[in-house]
């Protein structure tokens, strides 16, 4: 079947070659099996009440069929003959499961006479795109890659950018095989968004799939699913991706758009009005270190905001609060002037689901893993932010060389009064 939409082509924008490929490289050492990824991805409270009726409804209307047990337009049932499918195929099935949903779920929660399926129309939130990510000119050896997109917006009408992306789909010969496609386009989504706290990827191989989560901990893969076979598994992990909210699907809430079409960030409930990026580390897993120029909202001073994901430890989590604390009033040291452990609703940090709000941590979706994670030489990561004052000025402001040395002086001093004061 032909896509409603064409594909659309994007230039791949990575990190340096060296740095992308030492991080793909160590995919291996930071990937945990998990069998039940998509039940904690999305538990029951964060779907649709009416999911499980509206499951039965779309068995009623054959959208998948019982007795046969297939999903009636599923494009993956042939590859067990050696055929392939294509990124647009899978777009225009997933889409038309979308919209079986969508008027299932009407039909669950209101009249029956709203419960006409209609195929061309999509869910009013979200659709899969088919993409060509290609080569970047500064790296020829990463290969051109088909993808599908999860996006905001109708098919017909969206026009993809990055920072829209909820969620991404590879199609490879096998899931194996598909990692370094799968961290590549990881590391394309973090470039872009900066509110990112984990990917969801699904890596499609033959006839089935496995859904891939890349958190700062490293990688989460489920087992392979055959999605006529296990159905209720599916229809989960499509329901989730529809209309979950987006600090389910891995995005910090604390970080979002401005009405004056700029961007904010909240610490400790103060609204910090983001000026200018000074810093980000692009990272499959660890620190990723990201460095903001802010202006309060409510003393319109401009402060330096850092947020970052240290090791769950008492040394790590209180050493660097502790250093700034201790050296508050040495001059050329940044003076601390909140700091905050993020959190997040939903889950606590070890992986319970519960509708409070917990500790933002890679013990998110870990808590019946942590044996298993703890063997690969990973510690529990958890989200951090610091606000810090003054701001200094660009290294390119200097007015002449004498300038710069005489500022990076200052700063090798200060640095060395406050660890002498520690």
């Amino acid at each position: 079947m032909a896509s409603p939409f064409p594909s659309r082509r994007y230039q791949r924008c990575l990190p340096p070659t060296s740095t992308m490929s030492t991080q793909l490289e160590r995919l291996d050492d930071y990937c945990v099996e998990s069998p039940n990824i998509i039940e904690t991805l999305f538990p029951d409270e964060c779907l649709p009440p009416a999911m499980w009726t509206a499951f039965f409804d779309l068995v009623d209307r054959k959208v998948y069929e019982w007795s046969s047990m297939r999903w009636m337009s599923n494009p993956l049932r042939r590859l067990g003959h050696g055929a392939s499918v294509t990124t647009d195929e899978m777009a225009v099935f997933l889409n038309e499961i979308f919209c079986a949903i969508d008027q299932s779920l009407i039909y669950a929660s209101s009249s029956p006479t709203d419960s006409e399926f209609n195929p061309k129309k999509s869910p009013a939130s979200r659709s899969w795109q088919a993409l060509t990510l290609e080569n970047s000119a500064d790296d020829p050896s990463l290969h051109t890659t088909e993808v599908l997109i999860l996006s905001d917006g109708d098919f017909e009408e969206v026009d993809v950018s990055w920072d829209t992306v909820k969620a991404s789909c590879v199609i490879s010969p096998s899931h194996y095989s598909s990692l370094h496609s799968l961290g590549a386009l990881t590391l394309q989504l973090y470039e872009q968004q900066i509110n990112r706290r984990f990917q969801i990827v699904i890596s499609i191989s033959g006839p089935n799939l496995c859904v891939a989560v890349f958190d700062k901990g490293g990688l989460l893969i489920s087992e392979e699913l055959d999605i006529d076979a296990h159905p209720f598994k599916f229809f989960r992990l499509i329901l989730g991706l529809a209309y979950a909210s987006p600090e389910w699907l891995g995005f910090d809430t604390s970080i979002h758009a401005s009405p004056n079409n700029g961007a904010i960030i909240v610490v400790r409930d103060e609204i910090f009005e983001i000026l200018e990026v000074l810093h980000k580390e692009i990272a499959l897993f660890g620190r990723s270190t990201l460095v903001l120029r802010c202006r309060s909202t409510e003393d319109d001073q401009e402060y330096v905001v850092k947020d970052c994901w240290m090791r769950r430890s008492k040394m790590y989590n209180t050493r660097e609060v502790g250093l700034m604390k201790r050296a508050k009033g040495i001059a050329g040291v940044p003076t601390l002037v909140s700091a905050e452990a993020l959190e997040v609703s939903g889950r606590d940090s070890l992986g319970k689901s519960d509708v409070s709000t917990h500790l933002d941590s890679t013990g998110f979706l870990r808590g019946v893993f942590d044996d298993e994670y703890r063997r690969k030489g990973t510690n529990v990561l958890d989200h951090h932010r610091f606000v810090m004052a003054p701001v200094g000025d660009h290294l390119s402001s200097f007015s002449s060389k004498s300038e710069l040395i005489v500022a990076i002086a200052d700063a090798i001093r200060g640095t060395f009064l406050r660890y002498s004061s520690s």
